[in-house]
């Protein structure tokens, strides 16, 4: 309830600032207003329609309501505005499966999966890659290979105890 008076007091105050829309669309989804969240996440991408946070935020209330070509498009739109952004194709999978469109569900896991294995490579300390490896391979069906990957997470950094849940 306090998120949500904060972000009208920072539209009332900055109308044409992006960010209190932003904050204003995270505190309706986690009330399960979802309507009001997609409204504000739209008029905060329509202000500032590079926000990357703004933007994987909208996709995930679209996708919760049942939209996902429109959570689609939006992801679409995130990875063209930064790939490294590869989260991006993990929730893309995750519409196509909703969709039953299993081969582009498929590609956008396999995406997902090749850029945690890239990732690994680069920071072979950090967990997270692993963990995500991980969720990508459960979804590709390779339940073994994410078991190993989530082990060498815990392995790296135990305290992780949100993303190993995920």
């Amino acid at each position: 309830d306090s998120a949500l008076i904060s972000s009208q007091k920072m539209i009332e105050h900055k109308p044409e600032h992006a960010w209190g829309y932003f904050y204003k669309g995270s505190a309706c989804a986690g009330r399960d207003n979802l309507l009001e969240a997609e409204d504000a996440f739209c008029k905060g991408r329509d202000l500032e329609p590079i926000a990357i946070w703004g933007l994987l935020r909208l996709a995930s209330v679209y996708r919760l309501q049942g939209k996902y070509h429109e959570a689609i498009e939006v992801l679409k739109e995130m990875l063209t505005l930064s790939p490294e952004k590869i989260d991006a194709h993990y929730d893309m999978g995750l519409a196509y499966n909703m969709l039953d469109d299993q081969k582009n569900a498929r590609d956008q896991f396999m995406a997902f999966k090749d850029a945690c294995e890239d990732w690994m490579n680069i920071r072979p300390d950090d967990p997270q890659p692993y963990l995500y490896g991980a969720m990508a391979n459960t979804r590709l069906g390779k339940r073994e290979t994410a078991w190993e990957l989530g082990l060498e997470a815990m392995r790296i950094d135990s305290t992780q105890h949100l993303l190993i849940a995920e």
